[in-house]
């Protein structure tokens, strides 16, 4: 999906459960999904309209349960998904569940750019991601008494530059990301002024195009 709220709750509901969390590229066309699908075993799709529509044509053979992100009951209803508040208000009256976990137990799949051929799945550990927490953590301590953290996010959250600097380090540190749907320089400089934050992530590679 795009970079909204949803993508780390989503992400980090997985992970809890014990699951394998796989971020898929928002600009991927519908043969792209469908690879990637295959290739990590996905069972289950979380996806905002757009690209739930291009996984679609991937279902019959797959068979993944879907819930749709930013779509409304009609959207829903023809892709044959649970919508996301549906599932927020399912889990409002449930514990998380107490899972054992190893350090080395898979927690992510992250898909490479796949310029050389089809994108290659990069297994990463629940070592690997609580450690970039762990140097967030580390780095929180060492802030000055009173000191707010508000990153700008420029790049998308399937990209690594972002889940992990940004992402996974927001939450031991109890930091504010502001999400911009589509890269734009001007846009990015009033945010950065009027959100007041010093410590924006910029990236200027043209990650999101669209």
């Amino acid at each position: 999906m795009r970079n909204v709220p949803e993508f780390l709750l989503g992400f980090m509901a997985i992970t809890a459960a014990g699951g394998v969390a796989v971020p898929l590229n928002a600009l991927w066309n519908s043969e792209e999904l469908g690879y990637a699908l295959k290739d990590s075993a996905a069972s289950v799709l979380i996806a905002d309209p757009e690209r739930m529509k291009l996984a679609l044509p991937h279902e019959a053979s797959l068979k993944f349960a879907k819930i749709l992100v930013r779509g409304d009951a009609v959207q829903a209803q023809e892709a044959g998904a649970t919508p996301w508040s549906s599932v927020i208000a399912a889990g409002k009256s449930k514990k998380c569940p107490k899972i054992k976990m190893d350090a080395e137990d898979d927690c992510m799949i992250m898909y490479t750019s796949g310029s050389t051929g089809y994108p290659k799945g990069v297994c990463h550990t629940q070592r690997s991601v609580g450690s970039a927490m762990k140097v967030a953590e580390l780095i929180s301590a060492v802030k000055p008494d009173g000191a707010k953290s508000k990153a700008l996010l420029a790049v998308p959250l399937f990209h690594i530059t972002a889940l992990c600097p940004i992402g996974f380090a927001s939450l031991p540190a109890g930091s504010e990301i502001i999400m911009m749907r589509k890269w734009d320089a001007g846009k990015a400089l009033n945010i950065i002024e009027k959100e007041k934050a010093p410590n924006s992530f910029i990236d200027l590679k043209p990650l999101v195009t669209s």
